[in-house]
C-alpha cells in the first residue's frame, strides 16, 4: 500500500506534499493539444471529484505532534540535495577513474574515491535520520492505517492524482467511446487499486495504459480473469511507454505481446511458476525488447538444444556454457539475440542474452548495473537474485 501511505503523509504534511507525491506521481509535460469545451467540462468534473476526495480524507486523518512533524520535514527536505551531491560525486569518481587508467596512476583516483565515500556516508546517515523521524509519525498513524474504512477514497484519490484530471479529460473528449472508458475506469476501484499496487502506469501514462488494457480485453476472451487478467494489466501498465525493439526502429506491440505469452502458456511452453506471478512481476517478463519472433525462437532453441536446462529451470545457464566471453561478433544489422549466442560477447551482451532467455520462458528479469560490469537480476521461487554479477563484500 505504498502509494496510499504516501498519499496519507502528503495530506498530513502539506508542506512536504510536492516531494512526497513526487515519489509516486511524476511530473508530466504540458499537453500539446488544448481542451475543447467538452474537455473543459470533463476536466472540471474530474477535478471536483478529486477535491471532494481530498476533503474527505483530510477530515478523517489524525492530528500529529508538531515537534515530530517538524523533525521529519527537516530531515526529508534535505534528501534531494544530499542525493544530488552523491550522484555528482559518483560522476566525478567515474571521470577520475578514466584519467587514472589512461595515466596508469591509481593515486589519481584517491581524492574522488574519498569524496564518493563521504557523500555516500552522508546520504546513508540522512536516510537513517529520515526513517528515525518517520517511525514516531507512523506509530501515531498506525490506528488509522490499520483499518480500511477510507481505502476506497484513498485509492480513487491516488489514481486521480496520478492520472491527472486534465490528461483524463484530454482523452475523454475525443469521442463517446473514450469518455465511456474513462467513466468505467473511474468507477472500477478494484482495478485502480490493482494498477497502483502493481507500480502504476509507466511514465504515469495512465490514459495509454487504459487504452491498451481495453484493447487487450477486446482481443481475448481469456483476458478478464485469473492470470490472463494480471498479464493483460501488466502489459498495459508496462508498455504504456513504448518499448523499442532491440536495434530496430519499431516498437513492441502491446496486444501482440500479451497474445504471445498467453498462447505460449496455454501451449505449456512457459515455466510452471509463470501461472502464479503477480501483476507487478509479469511486468518484468513482457517488457523484453526482443521482437516476438525472437522470443519464440529462444524457447524453441533451448528446448531443442539444451532440454536439460529447460527441465531444471536453469534457463540462463546457457550463458555460462555457450555464450563465449569475447568481443562480440555481430553478423549483420539489425543485431539480434540469436547473433549473441553465435558470436558471443562480454558482460553486456551476456547479460542481455541472460535476461532475454529468462523472459522467453516467462521468468521475470531486470538489468543489474555494477561498476564496470553488467549482470542479470532474476526472479526465483525463493526470491530475487543476481546471476553473473560481481560479489560485493
Amino acid at each position: 500500500m505504498h502509494h496510499l501511505v504516501i498519499l496519507c503523509l502528503s495530506f498530513i504534511l502539506p508542506t512536504a506534499a510536492p516531494g512526497l507525491t513526487g515519489a509516486t506521481v511524476a511530473k508530466q509535460p504540458a499537453p500539446a493539444i488544448a481542451l475543447t469545451q467538452k474537455g473543459q467540462h470533463l476536466c472540471a468534473e474530474y477535478d471536483g471529484q478529486l477535491a471532494q476526495l481530498k476533503v474527505q480524507i483530510a477530515a478523517a486523518l489524525p492530528a500529529l505532534d508538531p515537534a515530530r512533524r517538524q523533525a521529519f520535514l527537516q530531515a526529508y527536505t534535505r534528501e534531494a540535495a544530499t542525493y544530488a551531491a552523491m550522484e555528482k560525486a559518483m560522476g566525478t569518481w567515474r571521470g577520475a577513474r578514466r584519467q587514472a587508467r589512461l595515466a596508469n596512476n591509481p593515486r589519481l583516483l584517491e581524492p574522488a574515491t574519498a569524496l564518493k565515500q563521504q557523500t555516500a556516508q552522508a546520504f546513508d546517515a540522512l536516510r537513517k535520520q529520515i526513517l528515525a523521524a518517520a517511525q514516531p509519525l507512523l506509530k501515531d498513524l498506525e490506528p488509522f492505517l490499520s483499518n480500511d474504512h477510507l481505502d476506497t477514497q484513498l485509492v480513487r484519490c491516488a489514481f486521480l492524482t496520478a492520472a491527472t484530471p486534465r490528461q483524463l479529460a484530454l482523452f475523454a473528449q475525443q469521442d463517446p467511446a473514450s469518455e465511456a472508458l474513462v467513466d468505467r475506469t473511474l468507477a472500477d476501484v478494484p482495478l485502480q487499486r490493482q494498477m497502483l499496487l502493481a507500480g502504476g502506469a509507466a511514465g504515469n501514462h495512465y490514459v495509454e495504459a487504459m487504452r491498451i488494457y481495453d484493447a487487450i480485453l477486446q482481443s481475448s476472451p481469456h483476458a478478464r480473469r485469473g492470470l490472463f487478467q494480471r498479464l493483460a494489466l501488466a502489459t498495459a501498465l508496462e508498455l504504456a511507454v513504448p518499448v523499442k525493439e532491440f536495434d530496430r526502429k519499431t516498437f513492441v506491440d502491446p496486444v501482440h505481446r500479451y497474445q504471445l505469452y498467453a498462447k505460449a502458456f496455454l501451449a505449456g511452453e512457459l515455466d510452471p511458476h509463470f501461472a502464479h506471478l503477480t501483476t507487478w512481476e509479469y511486468r518484468f517478463v513482457i517488457n523484453s525488447d526482443a521482437p516476438d519472433d525472437q522470443l519464440t525462437w529462444g524457447r524453441q532453441m533451448l528446448r531443442t538444444y539444451r532440454p536439460d536446462l529447460v527441465r531444471s529451470g536453469d534457463y540462463a545457464g546457457i550463458v555460462g556454457t555457450d555464450v563465449v566471453y569475447q568481443a562480440p561478433q555481430w553478423l549483420g544489422w539489425p543485431r539480434t539475440y540469436p547473433q549473441i549466442l553465435n558470436g558471443g560477447g562480454k558482460c553486456g551482451p551476456r547479460a542481455w542474452f541472460g535476461r532475454f532467455i529468462l523472459r522467453c520462458f516467462g521468468i521475470p528479469s531486470w538489468g543489474v548495473v555494477q561498476i564496470s560490469h553488467a549482470a542479470v537480476g532474476m526472479w526465483t521461487p525463493a526470491g530475487w537474485t543476481v546471476d553473473y554479477g560481481h560479489s560485493i563484500d
